[in-house]
């Protein structure tokens, strides 16, 4: 009754793939007359995207001196962005955001799409 995980670490162990063998036997009057086959099953454990990308901070404060050149990494800032998922739904993009219009003149954000675990630049 307990759904599966994809990244349950004995899920991703097993990289999702599971084979097992299944029994049929035929029924004669409600007895088992020994006629039988088996066939092979195997299960593949997809990846859904359940897992949002998370910073390695809630908060990032820095101070930047005036004297910083644009496009220049911003000093002091120790970025990580990582998603839980699997596969295709561990990618992510990254943008900034502000009411601020001068804010896209003077920052940016690298890289601006990314996969599982990626360090983050804002230059």
């Amino acid at each position: 009754d307990t759904p599966i995980d994809r990244e349950h670490p004995t899920v991703l162990q097993s990289g999702g793939v599971y084979t097992f063998r299944i029994k049929a036997t035929e029924l004669i009057n409600n007895e088992l007359p020994g006629e039988f086959s088996y066939e092979s099953i195997t299960v593949v454990i997809t990846d859904v995207d359940d897992q949002d990308p998370e910073f390695n901070q809630l908060i990032f404060n820095i101070n930047v001196s005036e004297d910083v050149g644009i496009g220049t990494p911003l000093p002091g800032l120790n970025m990580v962005v990582s998603d839980g998922d699997v596969g295709e739904n561990a990618h992510y993009s990254l943008s900034l955001r502000s009411t601020d219009s001068r804010v896209a003149q003077w920052f940016r954000v690298e890289p601006t799409t990314a996969h599982g675990r990626t360090p983050v630049v804002v230059r």
